[in-house]
């Protein structure tokens, strides 16, 4: 979980590597972003493996938080998924390439798995995050 000093320090972090992001997330109160943003595997993984993942891929953290605004913004297609999670994808390569020196191979090889994690593992995450959302719209 972030605090708000996180959240204000990805924000900046996204602008200046020039990722993608949606507008309505560079807009939203910081206090929402804390909420949704949290990290590198968040949802039915293990708290051990998150620490770890968190740790190994802290290269990505500007692409984890628009990636997890995308799935708390969930429609419950499997075509917005497979955007969200190219652009997942795209994000963190592109955050590789603007801010790191050292080992840029194998933080691409260990993004790319993320990728193929996400792909193979974040539909059951997709499918939470769109039930909540439309059960906080029905409350």
């Amino acid at each position: 979980m972030y605090a708000e000093n996180d959240i204000q320090r990805l924000l900046e972090g996204i602008k200046e590597y020039g990722l993608s992001a949606p507008s309505e997330m560079l807009e939203a109160p910081i206090e929402k972003l804390v909420e949704i943003c949290n990290g590198i595997g968040d949802g039915q993984m293990p708290t051990a493996l998150r620490k770890i993942l968190n740790g190994v891929l802290n290269f990505a953290e500007c692409s984890a938080a628009i990636h997890d605004w995308r799935y708390a913004n969930s429609d419950g297609t499997q075509s917005s998924r497979l955007a969200a999670d190219k652009e997942f994808r795209a994000n963190m390569l592109d955050e590789i390439s603007r801010k790191e020196r050292w080992f840029k191979w194998l933080k691409e090889w260990s993004a790319l798995r993320a990728y193929y994690a996400v792909r193979s593992c974040g539909y059951a995450d997709w499918c939470i995050a769109f039930t909540e959302a439309n059960r906080k719209e029905n409350v």
